[in-house]
């Protein structure tokens, strides 16, 4: 139910769920869903603007996931957690925890996430004026947005490259993947 309130953009609502139902995994002594729930908590609190807050129950989500060697909530905790940094314009503990993803997504040969990390260490280059690298795995991710057919990463990436290309330059060639991008986000309906 918190997860329809959150699609709904009811913030509060949804973590009011996403609270009961860890007070249920913690009664019945579900570690998965604690670690679960403790993420979905973070992503409230991240969407609400209270990064610090977000941080601190990603930090728990990760701690159970880690108790239970469960490498996919591991992966997306640590995704998470570097796009708080980013945001606290921390570039290079967001880069640490982004590579920490890739690696634990490439071992339980995640695409979606391996090409989210990906994503997100490619923002950050660019926001290092490192646009070689950042296009670099900008156009990886891109490729496994592609694999899996998943069509609002794949948008977000052109998007994401045509920023690139715009900042080093290049403003036919960055059109050209806006307009890609666009296209994608008018098949999908996105707003």
């Amino acid at each position: 139910i918190g997860v329809v309130y959150y699609i709904l953009g009811e913030l509060r609502k949804a973590l009011e769920y996403f609270e009961e139902a860890l007070k249920i995994n913690e009664k019945i002594d579900n570690h998965e869903g604690q670690a679960s729930q403790l993420g979905n908590i973070g992503i409230i609190h991240y969407s609400l603007g209270k990064l610090r807050k977000a941080l601190e129950y990603y930090e728990k989500s990760l701690r159970v996931a880690e108790q239970i060697d469960n490498f996919q909530i591991q992966a997306q905790i640590l995704g998470n957690i570097g796009v708080i940094y980013a945001t606290l314009d921390e570039p290079q503990k967001a880069l640490g925890y982004q590579q920490k993803a890739l690696g634990l997504a490439e071992k339980i040969g995640n695409f979606e996430i391996q090409a989210k990390a990906l994503g997100n260490m490619g923002i950050v280059y660019q926001s290092l004026g490192e646009s070689d690298k950042g296009l670099e795995c900008l156009e990886k991710a891109l490729e496994l947005d592609k694999k899996t057919g998943n069509l609002a990463g794949q948008a977000e990436e052109l998007a994401n490259i045509g920023a690139a290309y715009g900042n080093m330059g290049n403003p036919q060639k960055a059109l050209g993947y806006y307009q890609r991008a666009r296209e994608i986000f008018v098949k999908i309906g996105a707003k």
